[in-house]
């Protein structure tokens, strides 16, 4: 996938603009499927956010990526 397959930050989603580039809180998971032609930063680009390699919320606060 577009993420590396580490522990953390390893869920690709599209987000907003962060907090200190570090919490998100406005991220969604990619509709399309990402691929080397259709690569996540474009799927995230045409809906007007940002590519993003996210650990799981924390508390419903947002995500880390």
């Amino acid at each position: 996938g577009p993420c590396s397959d580490g522990v953390t930050n390893n869920i690709p989603k599209c987000c907003g603009a962060g907090i200190l580039d570090l919490l998100y809180l406005d991220c969604k998971t990619p509709t399309q499927v990402t691929s080397i032609l259709n690569p996540l930063s474009a799927v995230c680009g045409r809906v007007g956010l940002q590519a993003k390699c996210c650990t799981l919320g924390i508390a419903g606060l947002g995500v880390l990526c």
